[in-house]
């Protein structure tokens, strides 16, 4: 799954220029849009209208549900979610018996 998603980014990043694969790569590593903009030469306000005009191709390019499935949890982790909070409440039961 990983390995397709990192096919869908390299086929979406090779259809857009160089200031928009700065600007993603500028999200990625965390960067404020000040130096985004000052990496990619271009204005801030700019790079902002860049980051919009990404959001709404991205969605077009990978469809709408893309986004939920990158929020979701998960199934393996929300099961060990549940084993730990599981774990947890037995702790606490014992400890209140006592």
């Amino acid at each position: 799954m990983a390995g397709g998603r990192n096919l869908d980014w390299d086929q979406f990043l090779a259809s857009h220029d160089y200031r928009n694969v700065v600007v993603v790569k500028g999200m990625v590593e965390g960067r404020t849009a000040r130096e985004t903009a000052v990496m990619g030469g271009a204005g801030f306000a700019h790079i902002y209208q860049l980051k919009y005009q990404l959001a709404d191709e991205l969605r077009a390019f990978l469809g709408e549900e893309a986004l939920m499935d990158a929020l979701r949890v998960p199934t393996w982790r929300a099961n060990l979610l549940a084993d730990r909070e599981k774990t947890a409440c037995q702790a606490d039961r014992r400890r209140n018996r006592s």
